[in-house]
């Protein structure tokens, strides 16, 4: 036991020697990615040159300037009042936009897994249990069952046919992960809450400084989740990916919150939307695993072990019991156990080349050896056959596997739209502006490029400004005294195994949007630190030279 404490405390001491890493890794991705796009066509994502690179490099120097002379003239006078009064302005403006895209939309119009898991929970609601039984769609891919349920009881409250009671929740999911995210920065930043009460002893009172950090960083976040229209546009993705990201936004902030305040009804909130993340999107389990190692960090940090082992519990059976009930109740209807493909069925298929999407993506690989080597048991040998045959070719030619994993990261990590515009159907009866800037009109393509175009400067931008933030997080780690947000380490953390999973798993760029806003808020933070201390800097030397003339 005092060995394995010794060297979680080395970890807990040293952990910013990885960040640093991760930091230069994420310049060389900021670097890379300023030089190339990716085409949003999910039949055929193509890496191409980026011809308005000087473009994209000259206009993130005007941002950064433009801030830095924003914070060097502003006098933050009253802080939390102007930070409420711009985040309620922002949420408004976001809420119309978002409210007004869903009123423009053609609610029966369906693509990809939205459709089919649609079409499966009408066909059960209208006890045609067929889908769930041995050879039907949801038997193959029982990780659907919580999409098919908020079908299922979107069903009970607006009827079958009306979807846009769905996209309205979807939308509310979006807001909720857009305040929480803001509360999440003041909090670890300022140790405060919203109306500005200091949480936890009230030791760590921060500096006018910190304040300034602060308001400008929840400002950035806010103005990024305003621009941010792939997130915007996939609200009208009838799926889980909203509930996912909004339940992990939501748990961490309650989470940190509770380190810092014992209050148990945070740590049951911590659970419930966990509970509700995992039942509708299994990818939450990423943002668990992630929670789970920050708790074991901060057992080893405060040395309370025991509430670190009682956390870590309840959150491993929040991962394991939900989906598992949920699963039995739906066994019940089809009278028979759902086997399902089993897991390592993905990530052979994420090894695979010969997609006709991309190195890594869906090419029904899966589906066809559940159907061709007998169920679940079959699939299962053949996945691990085939993963050891790939780790071979991977060992006799380490360039080949650089290369394959550095296009797959590429193909989903520099798509500026995430998958957006090509899992979304916006039908004759949306708005002009929508339907032109996805190309579904005569000067569609035109359109579509000035998006792309738009959204692609954000994107880089936000990977800049993240690569920013780990390398001020870093340095101040090394510091004596050096003041350092060490609960970012939670988004740190998780956005870690976001990457991971998109190099392992399955590879689709709609997989990763959720993990692209953590680092928007990461860039947030990142940003105003470069403005903040820029601006000091620069009005530190007016005053010398002042005083020398």
């Amino acid at each position: 036991m005092l060995f394995v404490k010794k060297i979680f405390s080395f970890i807990e001491k040293y952990y910013t020697v990885p960040v640093a890493l991760a930091a230069l890794y994420f310049a060389r991705f900021v670097y890379f990615y300023t030089m190339v796009n990716v085409g949003v066509n999910f039949d055929s994502p193509q890496i191409f040159h980026n011809e308005h690179v000087l473009w994209d490099v000259l206009i993130s120097i005007v941002l950064i300037v433009a801030g830095t002379a924003v914070c060097r003239f502003i006098r933050f006078k009253k802080t939390i009042l102007a930070s409420n009064v711009i985040r309620v302005t922002l949420m408004v403006v976001l809420a119309v936009s978002v409210f007004r895209f869903i009123s423009h939309s053609d609610p029966q119009l369906l693509k990809e897994d939205s459709a089919v898991c649609y079409s499966a929970a009408s066909a059960i609601d209208k006890g045609q249990y067929a889908v769930i039984q041995e050879g039907g769609y949801v038997y193959r891919f029982p990780n659907m069952l919580g999409v098919i349920s908020m079908n299922r009881l979107f069903f009970r409250i607006f009827g079958d046919g009306n979807e846009q009671g769905y996209y309205y929740y979807n939308a509310l999911m979006l807001l909720l992960t857009v305040w929480f995210g803001a509360a999440f920065i003041r909090m670890v930043i300022c140790g405060k809450d919203f109306r500005g009460k200091v949480l936890g002893d009230g030791s760590g009172m921060p500096d006018e400084k910190t304040e300034k950090i602060s308001f400008v960083a929840e400002s950035l976040w806010m103005i990024f989740a305003v621009f941010n229209f792939s997130l915007q546009i996939l609200v009208l993705f009838r799926y889980g990916d909203m509930t996912q990201l909004a339940s992990l936004m939501i748990a961490f902030y309650c989470a940190v919150r509770y380190l810092k305040t014992g209050k148990v009804w945070l740590h049951i909130a911590v659970l419930a939307v966990l509970s509700l993340g995992v039942l509708v999107r299994e990818n939450t389990l990423v943002g668990c695993i992630a929670l789970l190692i920050f708790y074991l960090l901060d057992g080893v940090r405060t040395e309370k072990w025991k509430r670190a082992l009682i956390l870590m519990l309840t959150v491993v059976l929040v991962m394991i019991v939900p989906s598992r009930v949920q699963r039995s109740c739906y066994e019940s209807l089809a009278g028979e156990k759902i086997n399902g493909i089993p897991y390592i069925a993905w990530i052979a298929m994420g090894m695979q080349e010969n997609s006709y999407a991309g190195p890594g993506w869906f090419n029904s690989y899966n589906w066809m050896i559940f159907d061709d080597f007998g169920g679940a048991e079959g699939a299962e040998a053949e996945s691990r056959a085939y993963i050891r045959e790939r780790l071979r070719q991977f060992a006799d030619d380490p360039g080949m596997m650089i290369d394959f994993y550095r296009r797959k990261l590429v193909t989903q990590w520099a798509d500026p739209t995430y998958g957006a515009l090509d899992h979304i159907a916006f039908g004759e009866n949306a708005d002009p502006f929508y339907a032109q800037s996805t190309g579904q009109s005569d000067s569609g393509n035109i359109r579509q490029q000035h998006l792309m175009r738009f959204l692609g400067v954000l994107q880089r931008f936000a990977y800049l400004g993240g690569a920013v933030f780990m390398i001020v997080f870093a340095v101040q780690g090394f510091i004596k005294n050096g003041k350092r947000p060490d609960d970012m380490m939670l988004i740190l953390i998780a956005l870690t195994g976001g990457v991971l999973f998109s190099l392992f798993w399955e590879a689709k760029s709609r997989y990763v949007v959720g993990w692209f806003e953590f680092i928007l808020l990461c860039a947030s933070l990142g940003y105003s630190y470069l403005f903040i201390l820029a601006g000091d800097r620069i009005t530190r030397g007016l005053k010398k030279k002042r005083k020398t003339e």
